[in-house]
């Protein structure tokens, strides 16, 4: 659907005419198939918590049977709905887990309320937490010339949504849905904005560099990134911890690139005639 998209957007007027309607009845076809996408997406978190147990071919054959068979998840729904709206910072607006994992609003609502609840005391661990969490990214055998007493494990066992909630009440998860944005509003106020300005144009003009404006294609690299579940480029606005939009432009882009321009490299030299 995106790079359906991305060509709607790109083509030439006439172009878009013709496909417009072929465009608009796959827009609707999606909406319909809402439900396909649930029962994947309770099928995946299911398997999630006995991956451990099996192999990954397992894995994947447990998901493909479960999604195939007319498995009722009523009470799954139910149960696992009322579990987690039990919680103060509850993350849940709706039954369907699909659409929860689109509207994060909640999550929002909920570091609003931390926002006037933290002590300053608070915010400066949550401040120090975030800077741990940003030099974690680093390679251990890196960290280790410069020091032997900080252990990257130590800061990504746990979100800083699950910090910030166990400040307030007992008991919170590990992986708590965070916001990288709130994250910087709740540490810097209304210095955000401008905070932003510096932050987001850096990054703008390396995921532009991607794309040729003269001949108005992508560069095939940048599909790679745009998919990926936390590091994503599409979800970048939304990543949950700050630490992730330093890992995305400071780690994963660049040793990608690297591990693709190898692949290309060998590929050259064995398969290219001359």
């Amino acid at each position: 659907m995106i790079l359906l998209f991305i060509r709607f957007l790109f083509s030439k007027t006439a172009i878009v005419k013709k496909k417009f309607l072929s465009f608009f009845i796959i827009l609707i076809i999606s909406f319909y198939s809402i439900n396909v996408i649930e029962r994947v997406s309770l099928n995946f978190v299911q398997a999630k918590h006995v991956k451990e147990e099996r192999s990954p071919i397992d894995n994947f054959k447990l998901l493909l049977k479960n999604i195939i068979s007319n498995k009722d998840f009523s009470k799954y729904e139910k149960e696992k709905y009322e579990s987690e709206n039990l919680s103060f910072f509850a993350e849940n607006y709706y039954k369907k887990t699909i659409f929860n994992r689109i509207n994060v609003l909640l999550v929002h609502d909920n570091f609003g309320y931390l926002k006037k609840t933290l002590s300053k005391i608070q915010v400066a661990n949550l401040k120090e937490l975030e800077v741990n969490k940003i030099l974690s990214i680093i390679p251990q055998p890196f960290i280790n010339f410069f020091t032997d007493k900080f252990n990257k494990r130590d800061y990504q066992s746990f979100s800083s949504a699950s910090f910030l909630y166990g400040l307030i009440e007992f008991g919170a998860t590990s992986f708590s849905i965070g916001s990288a944005l709130f994250s910087i509003f709740i540490l810097f106020g209304n210095w955000t904005y401008l905070i932003f300005v510096f932050l987001f144009i850096p990054f703008f003009v390396i995921f532009d560099s991607f794309y040729d404006h003269k001949r108005q294609y992508f560069s095939p690299y940048i599909l790679v990134f745009l998919y990926t579940t936390a590091f994503g480029i599409l979800n970048f606005i939304a990543m949950s911890d700050l630490y992730n939009w330093f890992s995305l432009i400071f780690r994963v882009i660049p040793q990608t690139l690297i591990f693709v321009f190898l692949i290309k490299f060998i590929f050259d030299r064995l398969f290219t005639t001359r």
